[in-house]
């Protein structure tokens, strides 16, 4: 969700909740549907003679077991959208936490690099943030070397940021210098260039 705040991205979360439990709740109906039936998911619905069971409403039966495999398949990709809904909230809620003016506590590992800079497009949001070749990623908003997910924290948080401005650390020359990169569609790949 492009702009959105912390607050519209929990709102949007709440409301993935609310879908899944719905969809929960659905299952739990057809599954009531079997238990009338005396039977499950993977009991046969014919004799041994291979006749349709005359104990068993197989058109009801039939009905629930298609139906139940349909909403786990959309519980789990309930469940996916979820995951990203959350991951979204909470890293916008770092972001609007650190464009506040907090700072987290400082680390040991403040000055060390954990991307560097192989090349800079022309006319791209990195360019225009001044960010330049050979330049060592020190801080790219709340992502640092002590995040475990490497770069992808990073392009998540990209992801997020559009049109927001990020707060950059960067060691030029073994020099710290701080810069201000807003992600933004360009001509270019990317929303940084």
């Amino acid at each position: 969700m492009t702009g959105a705040t912390h607050a519209d991205l929990l709102a949007r979360a709440q409301h993935l909740v609310r879908e899944k439990d719905a969809i929960e709740a659905n299952i739990r109906e057809f599954e009531a549907v079997l238990q009338s039936q005396k039977v499950g998911m993977d009991d046969p619905l014919v004799d041994r003679e291979g006749f349709p069971r005359g104990d068993v409403d197989i058109y009801a039966v039939r009905h629930a077991r298609t139906t139940i495999i349909r909403l786990r398949n959309d519980l789990k990709a309930k469940m996916s959208e979820i995951e990203s809904a959350l991951h979204a909230v909470h890293t916008q809620a770092q972001l609007e936490k650190n464009m506040a003016g907090t700072q987290p506590p400082a680390r040991p590992t403040e000055d060390i690099p954990f991307a560097a800079i192989n090349g800079v497009a022309p006319d791209s949001p990195a360019n225009e943030a001044g960010l330049e070749r050979g330049d060592k990623v020190v801080r790219f908003g709340h992502v640092d070397v002590t995040n475990h997910q490497g770069l992808k924290a990073l392009s998540d948080l990209v992801a997020v940021s559009e049109n927001k401005i990020i707060r950059v650390l960067v060691l030029r020359d073994n020099t710290p210098k701080t810069l201000f990169v807003t992600p933004h569609k360009w001509s270019g790949r990317g929303m940084l260039g």
